[in-house]
């Protein structure tokens, strides 16, 4: 498997990752659990969508 092909498949596994946690929101839990789970996950998540947008198209817009 090339890289490019393994930056599409995480960045769909990330993509999944997201729209669990979308439908976690859902859930009839405590508003503070809530916030506090996606406080925890949200940077990692968004660290790796950064990461294979660049992997794949060879362009980072988040670098100065």
């Amino acid at each position: 498997m090339s890289i490019l092909d393994e930056a599409k498949e995480n960045l769909g596994i990330t993509i999944d990752r997201v729209d669990s946690l979308a439908h976690a929101l859902k859930l009839k839990v405590p508003d503070n659990i809530h916030v506090e789970s996606l406080r925890s996950i949200l940077p990692e998540v968004a660290a790796d969508l950064k990461k294979y947008f660049v992997q794949v198209t060879g362009e980072n817009p988040w670098t100065l």
